[in-house]
């Protein structure tokens, strides 16, 4: 692909001499007026429902989606464990049945 540029809306590409070809303006007609929008929220989209998420594995999560005040949030392993109850047993890691060493100390998570 030979060597380009953009200048605005405008683009131009460089001819095997060397020099610079004509600038093409490559911006669409004007569309419709916008209708007042209101920008920021998310209103008018779908709503979430749990049909609409893939299924669990059997693999540990990172994270969690929850409801706080009305809100879908991300939270942790550890605060899901914390209100929960739970506590964080460490896993060690195994390459081919073997645990893996750092400085002779097994590898956990």
């Amino acid at each position: 692909m030979p060597d380009h540029r953009w200048v605005g809306t405008e683009l131009q590409f460089e001819k095997p001499d060397g020099e610079w070809g004509t600038r093409v303006d490559l911006r669409g007609p004007k569309g419709e007026r916008g209708r007042g929008g209101g920008g920021g929220g998310t209103t008018g989209g779908p709503t979430l429902t749990p049909a609409m998420l893939s299924p669990a594995t059997d693999d540990t999560p990172s994270s969690f989606v929850v409801v706080q005040a009305d809100q879908f949030v991300l939270a942790t392993l550890e605060q899901m464990l914390t209100w929960l109850g739970g506590t964080v047993e460490p896993v060690v890691v195994m390459v081919d049945d073997d645990e893996v060493l750092v400085d002779d100390e097994t590898v956990t998570l």
